[in-house]
């Protein structure tokens, strides 16, 4: 299906026939369908009668989770007063205060850093608090404080240049810790997706003479099926080729393609909007996240490239445990190790 310019919704779609022991062995057909990503020409696979699998470790209870998720508050290094001895400090090169605060947002240096710079920002005071129960203030106060962040660093690192907000909501999304945070940072070069969304966006622009984000939220609103909602900032669709289940994707058409060039009422926007779709995906039963904001580098203000937020629900969580694809994994396509293959090596040879 063609949309507006060079905008193509490509799929390709295959029956797979078995003999299935739901319906007596009688023959049943499931359909699969291959999708490339408009802009970025990444390609992922949808298979509808996949959610229909049996799952042995499905099962959610709210209570039971909330008991368990507020019995380990008292051990949790993000929670008041704790956070001010239990989380590291920036060096005085960088933030003199040795932390960057607005409000409750607390905003400290990765103890686990996977980039050069790599913070971590607090945004609600609670140990735990469901999706539906984040508002936009919360958002916002968080995102001006990391637009704060990323100028302080780039001023002092001037080659740090490629910024991510990212955030990990509950253990099935990768979160080690429960308390509401987000992962920020700014690196000498970008993430591999980042590459891949620069590098369509140009020459996306380069042959159409449009910005292909814009040309892709006028295709999705013309076509209807996939469009959501037109928010302060934020114009919101369910993405054609999704990077996980159920991933939706907020577009800020018309402001800067630059993070850190919003003005106060975009970012104040940006976050009413990202609060009202967190809370719209627990009212469809989704409890755990992992979100993205990919934004233009700190000194560049593109033509053809838009900030864009990207969500996707993660499993609810189950059997207590920490999932290690987490966003990095998901939206940057990058997977961050936490064991050396030389080690790993070392201790198999002794037991093969």
């Amino acid at each position: 299906m063609l949309g507006k310019g060079g905008i193509k919704f490509i799929k390709r779609i295959v029956e797979y026939e078995i003999r299935h022991p739901e319906y007596n062995f009688r023959r049943v057909k499931q359909t699969i369908e291959y999708r490339r990503d408009p802009i970025a020409k990444y390609w992922s696979r949808v298979n509808r009668d996949r959610a229909r699998r049996p799952e042995q470790a499905a099962d959610f209870d709210e209570e039971k989770f909330e008991y368990f998720a507020l019995s380990v508050a008292k051990k949790c290094p993000f929670c008041f007063p704790r956070v001010y001895n239990n989380t590291p400090m920036f060096i005085s090169e960088y933030i003199d205060a040795g932390r960057l605060e607005r409000e409750v947002t607390i905003v400290f240096p990765n103890a686990y850093p996977f980039a050069i710079h790599h913070a971590v920002g607090i945004f609600r005071s609670e140990h735990y608090v469901r999706l539906d129960e984040i508002r936009g203030e919360d958002i916002a106060t968080a995102l001006f404080a990391y637009r704060e962040y990323f100028k302080v660093i780039h001023s002092k690192d001037p080659k740090a240049r490629y910024m991510s907000i990212n955030m990990n909501f509950l253990p099935p999304s990768g979160a080690s810790i429960i308390h509401p945070h987000m992962q920020i940072f700014i690196d000498y070069v970008p993430t591999e997706m980042m590459k891949r969304l620069f590098y369509y966006s140009k020459k996306y622009y380069r042959k159409y003479k449009s910005n292909p984000w814009v040309d892709l939220v006028e295709s999705e609103k013309h076509i209807g099926d996939r469009f959501i909602v037109t928010g302060n900032v934020l114009s919101w669709i369910a993405s054609f080729s999704p990077l996980a289940n159920k991933e939706v994707i907020g577009i800020a058409t018309d402001s800067s393609s630059n993070f850190v060039k919003l003005s106060d009422d975009e970012i104040e926007g940006m976050g009413e909007d990202i609060a009202n779709m967190l809370n719209a995906f627990y009212n469809i039963g989704v409890k755990s996240v992992n979100m993205t904001i990919f934004t233009a580098p700190i000194n560049r203000d593109w033509k053809f490239f838009k900030i864009n937020v990207r969500i996707v629900a993660r499993k609810n969580p189950a059997m207590f445990y920490t999932n290690d694809r987490a966003f990095m994994e998901i939206f940057h396509r990058e997977v961050v190790i936490t064991s050396l293959p030389e080690e790993l090596a070392n201790k198999l040879r002794i037991f093969y």
